[in-house]
Parts: structure tokens; sequence; C-alpha cells
């Protein structure tokens, strides 16, 4: 890696993969959940991504036990602009019976994770969240709770969190990126930018979005190449839950399909020719600028994780996949 590679990655604990906090939070069970970030922490992750909304308003608070133990070792993302509301808040203290009925039933679990996904989802998302906008004040009152929340007096990153382009111009125009700018050069955040679903936006404010210092948003294989960046740092999220249940589907569909997959990849059930494996390692060939973001709550796949990428795969992997992964779309497979 160059120095200036080096230079994008300063703010991060690895320039490869982070834990996404977000997933953590299907686990009933506080203690779960901070056994979960230790976990990630012993098989190397550094870098934790949360925000005020996870964990209907726990994730800052119960990330701030590993950050006490690990200090500077560790570097944090959180959020400003959605936030859990107050009966949000009420819930999340108690929220370990209801996960509990929720773990035994995953159809209705997945189904409750995409109405309730954020203010403007549904009914149940409007009761559990609220838009807190993208002020310069609302940015003030955000990262002084957080770093309450945290326990730490600086947070290596701080992004506006779902904009849309036109609330990107009203956030200039009312001061946020000075605000921020001032914020940056006074120590208490690393740097500052946005985190959005998809980078490929028009319209009002959308070159303001993609102008940001750092970009976090959805990617995978399936999904067309990113644009081309001005961002220093770019994390990317959804390698797995994009990619791997359609071509699970595919298989499905043409069980000659999983065979060519096999001879061409040389897969493997585990390990790092896994085909999850194979999946995270190419999503994070194509996020040269920054980390993926790696979810679960399973502890022992997180080293399996940190071997997918550090594996010494054939030089020719990229090809083969963009092969296969062409033929699945081609053929309209899981769509």
């Amino acid at each position: 890696m160059d120095s200036a590679s080096d230079e994008r990655f300063s703010v991060l604990g690895s320039p490869s993969l982070a834990f996404g906090s977000a997933g953590a939070f299907r686990l009933p069970e506080a203690r779960q959940r901070r056994r979960l970030f230790d976990a990630a922490y012993d098989a190397g992750f550094r870098h934790f991504d949360v925000a005020p909304m996870y964990g209907m308003g726990q994730a800052e608070g119960e990330l701030s036990a590993l950050l006490k133990k690990r200090g500077s070792t560790v570097t944090v993302t959180t959020k400003f602009g959605i936030d859990a509301s107050v009966f949000g808040r009420a819930v999340g203290k108690v929220q370990g019976p209801i996960r509990r009925v929720l773990a035994a039933k995953p159809s209705m679990n997945t189904d409750l994770q995409k109405a309730a996904s954020g203010p403007a989802s549904s009914i149940a998302g409007r009761l559990l969240y609220r838009p807190t906008g993208f002020s310069q004040e609302a940015a003030r009152k955000s990262l002084r709770r957080s770093l309450q929340a945290l326990g730490r007096g600086t947070i290596e990153l701080f992004i506006l969190h779902d904009p849309l382009p036109h609330e990107m111009t009203i956030a200039e125009r009312d001061g946020t990126i000075s605000y921020l700018e001032e914020e940056r050069a006074s120590g208490r955040i690393g740097n500052w930018g946005v985190a959005v679903h998809d980078p490929r936006l028009t319209g009002d404010g959308a070159s303001l979005i993609n102008q940001a210092p750092f970009l976090q948003f959805r990617d995978h294989l399936f999904l067309p190449p990113p644009p081309t960046m001005t961002s220093s740092q770019v994390a990317t999220y959804g390698a797995l839950a994009g990619a791997l249940p359609r071509i699970e589907q595919f298989f499905a569909a043409d069980p000659r399909a999983r065979q060519r997959w096999v001879d061409e990849l040389d897969l493997t059930e585990s390990g790092p020719r896994s085909l999850a494996s194979v999946i995270l390692r190419e999503t994070t060939r194509r996020n040269p600028f920054g980390p993926v973001l790696f979810t679960t709550t399973k502890p022992h796949r997180l080293q399996p994780a940190m071997e997918a990428i550090a594996f010494n795969a054939p030089l020719d992997e990229s090809a083969r996949i963009s092969q296969l992964v062409a033929d699945v779309i081609d053929r309209g497979a899981g769509a």
C-alpha cells in the first residue's frame, strides 16, 4: 500500500474490514452483544460503525464498554440525522423479550427489520425513530450526546445519516458543513462524511454528497461498479446480504450452476474458499479506498471473515468471479 493509500485510512482501524453494529442488535441480551464486540476485537476488527438509532438508542452506550477497555486501538464511526424516538428508547431498554421472540421466528424478524428500518420506512419506523435533521444545531447536539454515550473525547468519523440531496444543500446553507470542518480542526472529530444507500445520485445537492471527504454506501457484486469518487475515504456495506441469497437462489434453480462455481473458484464448504468468503473478498477489492462493513451475530464467523481477506487468492479470481456473476445477471436469476 502506498503512502497516499495509508493517508486515506488514517482514521480507520482496518483498511479492509470494519464491524457494522446494526445487525448485532438482533441479539436479545446486552451481555451477548458486548461479548460479540469483544470477539470482533479479538478477531482483528479495529473500526466499529454505530449510530444513535441502532439498538433503539442503545448501540453507542453498549460499545463504550469495549472502548474503555481498548482505548485508542479502536476507531469509531457514528452518525447524526436519525435518532431513536422517546418511545423507541423506552422499547430499547426492555427489548430483550421482544428480540427473543423474534429470534425464534426468523421470517418475522426479517420482515420487522425491513418495516422498521428508519422513520420513513413505515408506521413502525415512525414510532421507533425520528428524523433530527442536518442543521448545524442538530449536528452539535448529536455530537455532544454521542461523545458522552461513547465515553470519549474524539470520534474518528461523524457522518450525516442518509440525507436526501436537497438536505445536503440545506446543510451547507445552514453552516453544518462549516461546523463539521471546525470540529475536525479542533480534533473532536477525525473526519466527517455522508452515509447514503446509493452514491449514484442526481439532482440538487448530489454533488455535495459525492464531494464529502468520507462516503459510506451499499455495494455488492450485483450492483454496477461504484462511480469514481472524489472522497478520500469510502466504506461500503451489504456485501453478503446483497449477493449471497441471489447466488444461492441461482444454484437452487440450476443445480449444475453450483458445480460450475465450485470448479471455477475451487469452492469449499468452509474456510477462505467458501462462497461467502469469496464474495466478501471480491467486495473489498471493489473498494480500494476503505473498509467493507461486516455484520454478524455469530462470534464464530468473525475470524473466518478476517482470514478470507488475508487469503492469498489466485490472481485471476476477480476475472472468474466477474464472468460467473455476469452469467447470473444474464439469466435474470434471483433478481
